[in-house]
């Protein structure tokens, strides 16, 4: 059967993975042996617009690449995955059980460094570790292209991460709110300063939907940058979803890996001709064989914005959103992790996640 596909837009950062596979962590003044490194394309919004298009999705991918020759390698790499995950660059409708498509046309190619990612992962830890650089040159003097405007207004859902300047991603989520388009943050890496901190809090009311994990979840609510709070994260996210929009959805799922999630979101319901907010809490378990947990939220966060666009429930597209990541933690790397929508199925089916709906107080508003 053939469908429309639900257009998504993915504002994230395009860079050149050094993977490695460690079983100790590293330590100064020694050497540390991996016995699997690979150097691969990544960044999360490569990561998430290849998740989008391998469950069914257009994705349209926001980003940048140097014109050096990292960049050739990575534009080459980008190639190769689209034809190693059939995934195509041209299609506007298609069978959803197949890869959909991913317009690469609006990468710009900027005369700066390529971004270089160092991924340190371990198959008994639950987190990788990655090695970064700070205020990217790649991004300076940079200013919102107009194309990039035209790709959001036209788009069922953004989905933003904040590798970019906070400046660039609030610009996109007023635009993207402006038109209607269901707005989708993916708050990674976390806010560098106090003013980046208070920029994102200027912009959360904007936000539809926020997919943090639980470190970027406890960085957002800190009251100090150093500051990390002791706090389930089920409170935590309730703690979030205040600070963003209930308009449409109101939708915080804060990620814990293996150990499944934790969401809460607010259902309008009418109760004698009187529209209710009700606040549903969910906790979602998973079962999954891990090789390398890294590119599993980008997978989660892909998956929930296809599931939503294609108005599948909330209930649904969470349950959904988590056996794509456990499928993802299966394949080594990130965006070659990127899971099919037939996998991701066969995951539902062979119950590899489970929901749990969590009652607690009652916080309805009349609207």
């Amino acid at each position: 059967m053939t469908i429309d596909a639900p257009s998504i837009a993915v504002l994230g950062d395009t860079n050149i993975d050094a993977w490695f596979q460690l079983d100790t962590r590293p330590r100064w003044d020694d050497v540390t042996h991996s016995d699997h490194a690979m150097l691969v394309a990544g960044g999360k919004g490569l990561n998430m617009a290849l998740g989008v298009a391998r469950l069914g999705g257009r994705a349209t991918l926001l980003s940048a690449i140097g014109d050096d020759v990292w960049g050739e390698t990575l534009r080459r790499q980008i190639e190769d995955l689209l034809v190693r995950l059939s995934v195509s660059v041209d299609i506007a409708k298609h069978d959803l059980s197949i890869a959909g498509s991913v317009d690469l046309d609006h990468i710009l190619t900027v005369a700066a460094p390529t971004p270089l990612c160092g991924v340190l992962t371990n198959r008994t830890v639950n987190n990788p570790a990655f090695i970064g650089t700070k205020q990217l040159p790649i991004w300076n003097g940079f200013s919102f292209p107009s194309e990039w405007q035209e790709v959001i207004e036209d788009s069922q859902v953004l989905i933003a991460c904040l590798a970019l300047p906070m400046e660039t991603v609030c610009d996109a989520i007023r635009i993207a709110k402006a038109s209607g388009t269901l707005v989708v943050l993916n708050p990674g890496p976390p806010p560098r300063d106090s003013v980046e901190y208070q920029r994102l809090a200027d912009i959360l009311e904007y936000v539809d939907v926020m997919v943090p994990n639980e470190y970027e979840a406890k960085r957002l609510i800190a009251t100090g940058k150093n500051h990390i709070p002791i706090a389930e994260s089920a409170e935590i996210a309730e703690r979030l979803q205040e600070a963003i929009s209930d308009d449409r959805i109101g939708l915080v799922c804060i990620t814990k890996g293996k150990e499944g999630f934790d969401a809460v979101y607010s259902a309008k319901e009418e109760r004698d001709e009187e529209v209710i907010l009700r606040k549903r809490r969910f906790r979602g378990k998973v079962t999954a064989i891990t090789t390398d947990p890294v590119g599993r939220g980008d997978a989660y966060c892909a998956a929930l914005a296809v599931e939503l666009a294609s108005g599948k429930t909330a209930e649904y597209a969470l349950r959904f959103a988590a056996a794509a990541a456990s499928v993802a933690m299966r394949t080594a790397g990130a965006a070659a992790a990127m899971p099919n929508r037939g996998d991701v199925q066969t995951a539902l089916s062979r119950r590899r996640v489970t929901v749990t709906e969590i009652y607690g107080s009652e916080s309805d508003q009349t609207t």
